[in-house]
């Protein structure tokens, strides 16, 4: 496995623990955005083992508890999620493996509110359903398969506020799935994220 997608996420872990246990008492003191909901839209790669590929998700977040303290540091969020990846790997003299796999779930997540610069870990549930074709060469499909795997992830990210109902944000996460092929998968995206509610 390239161990690159690993390193940057042990930074990024890095810096967001940072963020939640030393930083959090003094952001909530600026008052954050007040706003309670927002989707998410993001890209960026995931490494599965062999290749990396592009990855795409979008989610929905909300409040755990809709009517917790203004004045407290940190906030817990539900956000449900979808994603997507597909990738072609050659393998043997003329054979090559297509995979398809989007999965849904849902993430609890602890962050560290701010009016510029919030912070979060998480824990995420899910089911990736994976479709899977091995063309061999001159033969044709000697393998075609569909199936639905549970699995988990840890993630940390940050979001930059662009005002109170912009921000930009950055993940990176390791997803662990039942799957034959794909069990181990390094994720690192950007996207954009739209507030509302209050």
């Amino acid at each position: 496995m390239n161990r690159r997608p690993i390193a940057v996420l042990s930074t990024l872990a890095t810096l967001c623990l940072f963020g939640l246990l030393v930083s959090a008492p003094a952001l909530a003191a600026d008052g954050g955005h007040g706003r309670p909901y927002a989707i998410g839209i993001g890209a960026g790669v995931v490494d599965q083992g062999n290749e990396e590929e592009p990855y795409y998700t979008v989610n929905f977040r909300f409040p755990v508890k809709r009517n917790s303290s203004s004045k407290s540091a940190y906030r817990f969020y539900l956000e449900p999620e979808v994603g997507f990846w597909d990738t072609t790997e050659p393998f043997g003299r003329d054979d090559r493996l297509e995979a398809e796999q989007s999965n849904i779930g849902i993430n609890f997540l602890a962050l560290a509110r701010g009016r510029r610069i919030e912070s979060w870990v998480g824990l995420g549930l899910g089911l990736y359903f994976e479709d899977l074709i091995i063309r061999g060469g001159g033969v044709g499909v000697v393998r075609d398969e569909s199936e639905t795997n549970v699995g988990g992830n840890i993630q940390v990210g940050i979001d930059i506020n662009l005002g109170h109902s912009f921000a930009i944000f950055g993940v990176g996460r390791l997803d662990v799935v039942d799957s034959d092929f794909f069990d181990e998968q390094t994720k690192l995206y950007l996207g954009l994220r739209f507030r509302f509610g209050g």
